[in-house]
């Protein structure tokens, strides 16, 4: 019942009540889809500074297990999602602030999957399937290097054979440009204290920017109960959504995730 009463008063609140608006303008521009609309409220909430912290955003059907290269399955999902993250990315570039660093360095821009799909065709098809061995994402803003590619895989897409970087490593990283240190941050779980991390998980050195990342400062969060996984709400308050982030900060992150169903 609290997270339905949270959802009711964010939605009722006549603060948040603008920052569901957009111009017909951007719609066109974001590509006028529901992921280029939630792009544009993301985009709002980070820009009205009212407390939000995390963002989550959705894009469905990417379940290609079959007939791949139709109309209606991977050039339609590109479509949709090419625009609505460009434009995303290129506002928050261009909103500045007084001291001269843009709404982007202060946020981190995550886009990733569940997995990989494999690089040979299912069941004769024109398929792919899930496939646990490789797969990419990309981060933007946030204390990242730009223009980076990180890791490899063999010609055939089927093994990561330069630079693996595990989930482990990836939360890691991610906290750590979230001023974070993942090996003192716990939570406690049936009466033990638990990393996100679990016991490994080293930070990619090699994809942080020249002042060796981290979005700036200072750093406020609060942990909440460990079953309640994301928080974001233009009030501080708590919502809860999928991921991987029991915290509130006082900067930002998005988390796009592209989904198969």
């Amino acid at each position: 019942n609290d997270h339905y009463e949270s959802a009711v008063r964010l939605l009722s609140d006549p603060r948040t009540a603008p920052l569901f608006q957009m111009s017909k303008e951007d719609k066109a521009r974001y590509g006028g889809t529901d992921v280029g609309d939630a792009c544009i409220i993301a985009r709002n909430l980070i820009e009205a500074d009212a407390g939000t912290r995390f963002i989550f955003l959705l894009h469905r059907d990417w379940d290609h297990h079959s007939n791949i290269y139709t109309r209606n399955n991977i050039y339609k999902r590109s479509e949709e999602l090419d625009p609505a993250l460009s434009n995303l990315l290129e506002d928050l570039a261009s909103r500045k602030r007084a001291n001269g660093t843009s709404l982007l360095d202060e946020t981190l821009v995550i886009a990733v999957g569940e997995f990989g799909r494999t690089p040979m065709v299912q069941g004769g098809s024109d398929g792919r399937d899930h496939h646990n061995r490789c797969f990419s994402f990309w981060l933007a803003g946030g204390g990242v290097k730009r223009g980076h590619v990180h890791g490899e895989t063999d010609d055939l897409g089927f093994n990561v054979v330069r630079d693996p970087v595990h989930v482990n490593d990836l939360n890691a990283t991610l906290l750590y440009l979230l001023g974070f240190d993942h090996k003192k941050l716990t939570y406690r779980v049936q009466g033990l204290d638990m990393r996100l991390t679990g016991i490994a998980g080293n930070v990619v050195d090699g994809i942080l920017g020249r002042r060796g990342g981290r979005i700036p400062g200072p750093y406020r969060f609060s942990l909440h109960a460990p079953e309640v996984t994301e928080v974001w709400h233009p009030l501080g308050e708590q919502l809860r959504l999928k991921s991987c982030f029991p915290l509130r900060l006082s900067e930002f992150a998005i988390i796009v995730t592209a989904r198969a169903w």
